[in-house]
């Protein structure tokens, strides 16, 4: 069983441009701290224009929350605000990275003994930081 493979799903909108730069930046971000991760992008036609990053793995069934703000703080236009969404992001999926390894050491030390399935124990994955989403007047 592994967690350290997850999958995750970009969630951007459709802007007057299509989205696509901020779509991006976010994937730059994943690749930044999961290089081999499988990515998914849906856009979708509604506002306000917010984007996420959410995962899910093998394991877990239901998404993962990792991040989630204003597609506006992605626009190469507001640049020191880019920077900060963009530290944000990182710093959540790293976060969520540690989270993955520190389940997966719990599941790796576990004995597997297959004469004695009452020792198996469930395995509680550590929660998430709170969603950070940089608001600016």
């Amino acid at each position: 069983m592994t967690l350290l493979s997850p999958n995750f799903t970009v969630t951007y909108c459709q802007n007057c441009d299509g989205g696509m730069q901020e779509m991006s930046t976010m994937i730059e971000c994943l690749r930044t701290v999961f290089p081999l991760a499988a990515i998914e992008t849906v856009r979708e036609d509604r506002y306000p224009l917010e984007v996420k990053i959410v995962a899910s793995t093998p394991i877990i069934s239901e998404e993962i929350p990792v991040w989630s703000g204003k597609q506006q703080h992605l626009f190469e236009k507001y640049r020191v605000r880019r920077r900060k969404t963009i530290k944000t992001i990182i710093k959540n999926l790293e976060q969520f990275k540690q989270n993955l390894e520190n389940s997966q050491e719990a599941l790796d030390d576990q004995s597997l003994d297959p004469d004695d399935e009452s020792k198996i124990n469930v395995v509680k994955i550590q929660e998430l930081p709170a969603l950070v989403s940089i608001e600016t007047p």
